[in-house]
């Protein structure tokens, strides 16, 4: 009996969603129409990214150091079908991905286009990781890619009609919530593995200051801009450390609480300048991802509710959502 009123709990707790959120058909379609914009920005960046000279570009002449030392199975397996020649068209390959990542702007419902733009960012980040490291700078942009495939083609009705039909609506909004998933639960993971390695050792009143410390041993060139001044603000700091690990570990469940995708991708998209300045740890890509499907995500609410924010938030929100039960039948 104890096991299951835990249990219960933690459903309501950590679970539930918005129960003062009532949505109707219109915004169902609105939020559809708006995702399908959001997607179209993707594809507009990848074009930029492709497009682009530079460390940051995502062109394969800047993933491929020669040939792979040691290869993931996708450049093994392309390498047995083609052989190692491809490696010598990485720049006819790249402009051809330009071309297909503009079609797939243009034509977001087309799969075609957005196939197109995913084998080509699965191969860049797997030759990418083929040289002895892994780097995850370009993973969540995969994982976009990923869930964008499953968008639902335009059909007759819709054309005739220029309005998707609602099995189209609730495809669309599917797809937006995988892709929120895919998104948020690297920051969930990363939330559980700061809290599983540190043994709690983050909760201490220090914890924070002695990260940037042992940051800043590592690399005593570069000092990141604001390490010295949060160096010596020893709560400050620590705070800051509780507020991004609170909100890392119940990412995914913002993806459930429409309140609080506005407020925790703003906190996630701070966090990661936060890194920056604090620890020159930079992942700029994801900073576009979760301030695209995340901070502008459009099933949250269009106005800011503080209660809503309130009683969305997991553990915190626990008295508030039964005060609010209870005010009806006071």
């Amino acid at each position: 009996m104890y096991a299951y009123r835990l249990v219960k709990l933690a459903r309501k707790s950590l679970l539930s969603f918005d129960h003062g959120d009532r949505r109707t058909p219109s915004d169902f379609s609105r939020a559809a129409d708006g995702f399908i914009w959001l997607t179209r920005f993707y594809y507009l960046f990848v074009v930029y990214s492709i497009a682009l000279s530079g460390s940051s570009a995502l062109q394969f002449q800047n993933a491929s150091r020669g040939p792979p030392t040691h290869p993931q199975w996708p450049i093994t397996l392309l390498s047995e079908l083609t052989g190692t020649g491809w490696l010598a068209h990485v720049t006819t390959i790249s402009i051809v991905s330009v071309a297909v990542a503009a079609l797939a702007m243009v034509f977001p419902r087309v799969l075609i286009w957005r196939l197109g733009v995913f084998l080509y960012l699965f191969l860049f980040v797997t030759l990418q990781n083929s040289y002895g490291s892994l780097g995850h700078g370009n993973h969540v942009i995969l994982y976009v890619s990923f869930a964008l495939l499953f968008l639902p083609p335009i059909d007759k009705t819709e054309r005739r009609s220029g309005r998707m039909p609602r099995k189209n609506v609730m495809a669309c909004i599917a797809v937006l919530w995988f892709t929120q998933s895919l998104i948020l639960i690297t920051y969930t993971l990363s939330g559980f593995w700061k809290i599983w390695r540190s043994n709690l050792d983050i909760l201490t009143s220090d914890g924070m200051v002695r990260t940037l410390l042992d940051r800043a041993t590592e690399d005593t060139v570069n000092i990141p801009p604001l390490l010295p001044f949060f160096a010596q603000q020893e709560y400050l700091a620590q705070f800051m450390l509780i507020v991004t690990v609170y909100v890392q570990f119940f990412a995914l469940l913002a993806v459930f609480r429409p309140h609080l995708h506005r407020p925790f991708g703003i906190a996630l998209i701070f966090f990661h300048l936060g890194s920056g300045w604090l620890m020159n740890i930079s992942f700029s890509r994801n900073v576009l991802m979760v301030g695209l499907f995340i901070a502008l995500s459009p099933m949250a609410p269009v106005r800011f509710s503080l209660s809503g924010l309130v009683q969305s938030l997991p553990l915190i929100g626990i008295p508030f959502r039964a005060r609010a039960r209870r005010r009806p039948h006071a």
